[in-house]
């Protein structure tokens, strides 16, 4: 938290600055009218108070501080991309991620390089990279997996390999005649989506076998032998969500504090995984103490302002969709591959607080793109 009112403090300082950028980029005002638009239907669900839940201010203006920060966040990289080229930014701002961390080291204590350095050190790898071709970007995008891997960072692991496999597959075709084609984008997702369960396969037995730690080892077979599997028992929350959405369909509003009927309805959703939520520190602690945190940009989204929240989240993710799907068939960078799939993860499964300040700035680079060629993006 000290991280986000540092950044935050920073915003405003350069807020005249960052003001300018909303007269010429479209993306900027979407972004404010729907920051807007969705603090609004907050603020309504608050006071009509659907669930009969109570409220805390402090955690409302907490979370509208977070998002308008990441909002902030986005405005100073669309400012940046006006002066420098998509590499130095994404440096500076890699740069800037790190000074954060080194800041802030109680947030990861638990985890050095998955909770602190993992992803500007990745950022600012393949940013540096970016000039020097797609076999040293690659072998960046390995080292980056096995480290993933090392440091008990499974998800951030799938994504850079993700990132690599698209890379490796798009070269591919651009070079040959299908470059370009809709139908070579076509091929590539279904060749994707083949190599993906071969790699992803690969990877569960290595990390299964021992190769990362025995502890690693340990919770990875726990979990496929569990009744929710790998990726229901890894991101739990996701049933606790649907759970929450049988008894408070609207979703809650700013501040709401989790009820003992919230709490019941995720339990008893989470015990169809075998999950015993009595015994299950994490959700108490964590999940509902105080507030919701579904971990989650989606869920959350959904939780403090409603069906709004949930479309715009789904908006989100298919602009960055896109984008990464309008490079498949053209000369794609490891750089801009990784900032997609992350975000897209980080919107499905990441958290608010942490997170969406780089699914915004990952949305700036989508967008700065897209106003160029392939062959016109300034790289260095």
């Amino acid at each position: 938290m000290a991280n986000l009112w540092i950044s935050t403090i920073f915003v405003i300082a350069l807020a005249p600055v960052l003001l300018s950028v909303v007269w010429t980029r479209r993306l900027a005002r979407f972004t404010l009218v729907g920051y807007a638009a969705l603090t609004l239907s907050g603020l309504l669900l608050m006071l009509a108070r659907p669930a009969g839940n109570e409220y805390v201010a402090s955690s409302a203006s907490g979370y509208a501080v977070a998002v308008a920060n990441a909002v902030g966040v986005l405005l100073l990289s669309l400012w940046a991309l006006r002066h420098f080229s998509v590499r130095v930014t994404v440096i500076l701002y890699a740069f800037g991620l790190l000074a954060g961390a080194a800041l802030t080291p109680d947030a990861w204590l638990a985890n050095a390089w998955k909770f602190g350095f993992g992803i500007p050190i990745t950022l600012l790898t393949l940013a540096l990279l970016w000039p020097a071709g797609v076999a040293l970007q690659s072998a960046a995008l390995a080292a980056l997996t096995v480290a993933n891997l090392a440091f008990d960072s499974r998800s951030y692991a799938g994504v850079t390999l993700a990132a690599l496999t698209l890379l490796l597959l798009t070269r591919a075709f651009s070079r040959s005649g299908l470059r370009g084609k809709p139908s070579a984008r076509v091929i590539i997702l279904l060749m994707v989506g083949a190599l993906a369960l071969v790699a992803g396969q690969i990877m569960i037995d290595v990390v299964t076998s021992g190769v990362f730690g025995e502890r690693l080892a340990y919770r990875t077979n726990l979990q496929l032998t569990s009744q929710g599997g790998l990726f229901l028992d890894g991101r739990p929350e996701f049933l606790a969500t649907l759970g929450l959405m049988t008894v408070a369909p609207l979703g809650y509003g700013l501040g709401a504090v989790p009820s003992a009927a919230d709490f019941n309805a995720a339990s008893q959703a989470l015990s169809t995984i075998g999950i015993d939520t009595r015994t299950a520190r994490y959700f108490q602690e964590f999940t509902f103490n105080g507030e919701f945190r579904l971990h989650s940009i989606a869920g959350d989204f959904w939780a403090q302002y409603g069906w709004p929240g949930l479309i715009a989240a789904i908006v989100l993710l298919v602009y960055l969709a896109m984008n990464a799907y309008s490079s498949l068939a053209q000369d794609a960078s490891g750089l801009l591959l990784y900032a997609s799939l992350m975000s897209g993860w980080f919107i499905l499964f990441g958290t608010t607080y942490s997170n969406l300040a780089l699914v915004l700035f990952s949305a700036s680079l989508a967008s700065q793109v897209r106003l160029h060629t392939a062959g016109s993006v300034q790289r260095g």
